[in-house]
C-alpha cells in the first residue's frame, strides 16, 4: 500500500555528473529523444512506446570542475525537454523490478559506463484539482462570446491532494497535465535510500505536511 508520494528529480546544485548527446546523433534518434520522448497532445501527456524502434544513441558524461562525482541519475538535458530520466546500471539493478511495469528501460551507448534512459508510460490522473492548490499556465480561449483565460497545464502544485483509489501499485508515474515532472512512491524512495544511490533528490508532496490555508478571492485585493 502506498503511503507517500514524492516529486523526483536529478540533483542540479551538487557536483554530480551530467550527460549529453554526442554531436553525431542521427535524425531518427533526435526525433525519438526530442519529440517523442515526452509526447504532449492538447497540453496532456500521452506516452508513446519507443522500445520497438529504439536505436541506442551515443551519449557522453559531462566532466567539469564543479560536477565530477558519479551519479546514478545523471542530469540529461536535450533542447526540447529539460531533462530525460536516465539511470546507471547500478540504479537499474536496484530499481529495475519496480519500474519495469511503469515504463521502458532503454539503453544508450557511453564509453564511461552502462546507462539507460527511461520512458515513463504510467500516467495516473490522481490529482484532486478541487482540493489541491494549483498554479496554472493559461492561454486565451476565444471560443466563447468573449476571450477568457483558460488553464491548460500545471505550473506548480502548492498543495497536493489525491484520489487515493486511483494510485494502484505504481512506483514512478506522471500526471497527465504535468508532463515535465516525475513522481515516485515511497517504495521507490525507500529502495533508493537503502541502496545509497547517488544524484537523486526527493520532495515529499503527499500526504501534505500541513493543510493549505484558504486562498483569498481576487476581489479581496482590488481597491
Amino acid at each position: 500500500m502506498v503511503k507517500e508520494i514524492y516529486q523526483f528529480a536529478a540533483i542540479l546544485d551538487e557536483p554530480f555528473w551530467g550527460m549529453r548527446l554526442v554531436d553525431d546523433i542521427d535524425d531518427a534518434a533526435k526525433d525519438l529523444l526530442y519529440t517523442q520522448f515526452c509526447h504532449v497532445e492538447d497540453h496532456v501527456y500521452v506516452p508513446i512506446s519507443l522500445a520497438t524502434n529504439w536505436r541506442p544513441p551515443r551519449v557522453e558524461i559531462i566532466h567539469e570542475t564543479y560536477n565530477d562525482l558519479p551519479s546514478d541519475y545523471p542530469y540529461f538535458a536535450t533542447p526540447t525537454y529539460n531533462h530525460l530520466p536516465a539511470f546507471s546500471r547500478r540504479a537499474i539493478d536496484v530499481l529495475g523490478d519496480l519500474i519495469a511495469g511503469d515504463g521502458e528501460i532503454l539503453p544508450v551507448e557511453c564509453d564511461e559506463g552502462e546507462f539507460f534512459v527511461y520512458n515513463i508510460t504510467r500516467i495516473i490522473d490522481l490529482l484532486d484539482e478541487e482540493r489541491s492548490a494549483i498554479d496554472w499556465m493559461k492561454d486565451i480561449d476565444r471560443t466563447g462570446p468573449r476571450p477568457r483565460l483558460k488553464p491548460y497545464a500545471i505550473a506548480t502544485i502548492r498543495h497536493f491532494e489525491i484520489h487515493k483509489e486511483r494510485l494502484g501499485d505504481a512506483a514512478i508515474f506522471r500526471l497527465p497535465r504535468d508532463p515535465f515532472r516525475e513522481y515516485v512512491t515511497d517504495v521507490f524512495h525507500d529502495r533508493v535510500e537503502e541502496a545509497g544511490l547517488q544524484g537523486m533528490e526527493f520532495k515529499k508532496v503527499w500526504p501534505p505536511l500541513r493543510p493549505e490555508k484558504p486562498r483569498l478571492p481576487d476581489w479581496f485585493f482590488k481597491t
